[in-house]
């Protein structure tokens, strides 16, 4: 299943932003329509996806702060880690159009993307222990039930593309 580079941007860029409350599960894209968010296409200012979620788990201004804060502190390796994603997308994407299978080359690619994308989930796992203190414990119950909700789209998810494997 061949997902579209835009919503794996965003993926990245709003998992590591909002330091690891989400993981990968957000890839399946349609949590962002139930939360108010624009079309995964579509995003542009990451500010105002930051400001929608905080305002959803109704974080104090010293929460936000704080968040703000631990997201800024690993700057350079959220912005390493997007573009090596991206970087290697793209390399993986090329391959895969070139008109020829090249397995091995594909195999390749596919590894290093793979390499790239444990990196970026052992970062977010780093930004996520270093923000999950500041919350309370409605905030986590909130973040918990995100996660079961992702879970249930992509069980649908699943499900519709059995439906049209038929």
């Amino acid at each position: 299943m061949k997902v579209p580079r835009s919503i794996l941007v965003l993926v990245a860029g709003g998992a590591l932003l909002l330091g690891g409350f989400w993981t990968g599960r957000l890839m399946a894209g349609p949590l962002w329509g139930h939360l108010g968010f624009g079309v995964a296409g579509h995003f542009g200012h990451i500010a105002n996806h930051f400001d929608h979620i905080a305002n959803w788990l109704a974080l104090s201004d010293l929460q936000k702060t704080e968040v703000k804060r631990v997201v800024r502190s690993h700057r350079e390796e959220i912005l390493s880690q997007i573009q090596s994603q991206i970087g290697m997308r793209k390399a993986l994407g090329e391959v895969i159009m070139a008109g020829t299978v090249d397995e091995e080359s594909i195999r390749q690619r596919g590894e290093a993307l793979g390499r790239v994308e444990a990196e970026g989930a052992l970062l977010r796992a780093r930004i996520h222990s270093e923000i999950w203190p500041t919350l309370n414990d409605e905030q986590r119950a909130k973040v918990a039930s995100l996660h079961q909700m992702m879970e249930l789209k992509h069980n649908e998810v699943l499900g519709s593309v059995q439906d049209f494997l038929k």
